[in-house]
């Protein structure tokens, strides 16, 4: 979805807290990004000194490397939908404290994510 898609139909209000959102997510997806760019600098600076590698070296290095980069991921993503989730909380509890009743359509965000 475009920063321009999320704010559609939004108050001034409502729109600004969603660009705060879409910033903040756009920062951890850099520090994200950084932490990746670090590991493969650890491996080359560590592990890749030496210009005498059998395949199966190469091989472990780079197998070692796919794991990190998965947890990485993997945290990264917790992380993500720890916030988004925290966020809907957020909204449905003041929804809940004005009388409104909320939904959300799980299935529209997943086709979105597909696009």
């Amino acid at each position: 979805m475009s920063d321009t898609a999320a704010l559609e139909g939004l108050t001034s209000h409502y729109a600004s807290i969603i660009k705060d959102f879409l910033s903040f997510g756009r920062h951890q997806t850099e520090l994200g990004a950084r932490e990746i760019e670090q590991e493969f600098r650890n491996v080359r600076d560590s592990r890749l000194l030496s210009n005498d590698y059998t395949d199966k070296e190469v091989r472990d290095i780079l197998k070692d490397l796919q794991g990190v980069l998965q947890a990485t991921l993997r945290k990264e993503t917790k992380n993500c939908i720890h916030t988004a989730t925290e966020l809907l909380r957020q909204v449905f509890k003041e929804a809940d404290n004005v009388g409104f009743t909320l939904t959300v359509d799980v299935s529209s965000i997943e086709s979105e994510y597909a696009m």
